[in-house]
């Protein structure tokens, strides 16, 4: 397409199903590289075509994969070729008024992850893993060695049926202005500059659209959860402060 060029309405991608033309607090990052992309308050088209190209690269890159997984079949090497797919964080493109990739709500957390190729079942998980499980998984797969300090944990036992699940919880972080725990339903982002929380139940409310943490029906899994992130910001050496 021409520069300035805009499809018709109908052929724009929808919005997203948590979209929002405002995020409901300033998170810390309200005027970062990613969000001065569109103005305030994101208007549902200028949403809707970065959508669109965003979806028109990602049709491209699954064509070009095509390409290589082609390339190896042509040359007899699929089946002895493990092929993992997996990318940076993805862009929010509207998902609570946000654009870019810098908060910890799942549709910027989390990556997509695809381990293909001789002796791996095909099938699905919802199992808490997280890339640096990549490297003792393809030392599990050529028989490497692993050598002493690695963090991560091998995923052979998730993929071959041998255990479901890898860990218990995820801590994840963003610079010194976010931080979250999760477990397979609850989740607490906790914004340490704002002494601002949030807590989600992923399994009702999976598009994190319903903050539950000032509802005292809840608060014990506030609790929990924020009790755990204290301990794994002293595990993980974290430099920056939880509470301010």
């Amino acid at each position: 397409p021409k520069p300035g060029f805009m499809p018709a309405e109908e052929d724009l991608a929808p919005l997203p199903e948590n979209f929002l033309p405002v995020h409901p607090f300033h998170n810390g990052w309200m005027t970062g590289r990613d969000e001065k992309l569109a103005g305030w308050p994101r208007e549902p088209d200028i949403i809707r075509s970065q959508l669109t190209e965003y979806y028109g690269l990602i049709d491209h890159m699954d064509t070009r994969i095509g390409d290589i997984l082609n390339t190896l079949d042509r040359n007899g090497l699929r089946d002895d070729t493990i092929i993992i797919f997996s990318s940076d964080n993805g862009l929010a493109l509207g998902s609570h008024g946000l654009l870019g990739k810098q908060s910890l709500y799942e549709h910027s957390n989390r990556v997509p992850l695809i381990i293909s190729g001789p002796g791996i079942p095909r099938g699905e998980t919802d199992a808490l893993v997280m890339l640096y499980d990549l490297f003792p998984t393809i030392a599990d797969f050529t028989g490497f060695e692993m050598p002493d300090g690695v963090d991560g944990s091998s995923l052979s036992g998730l993929l071959n049926g041998q255990q479901e699940t890898i860990r218990d919880e995820i801590y994840t972080t963003y610079e010194n202005i976010h931080r979250s725990v999760r477990d397979d339903r609850w989740k607490l982002i906790r914004y340490p500059r704002l002494d601002r929380e949030q807590l989600f139940d992923l399994l009702n409310d999976p598009l994190e659209m319903n903050d539950l943490s000032g509802d005292e029906a809840y608060s014990d899994h506030a609790s929990r959860l924020r009790s755990r992130m204290e301990i794994y910001h002293t595990e993980f050496d974290d430099p920056h402060p939880l509470y301010v």
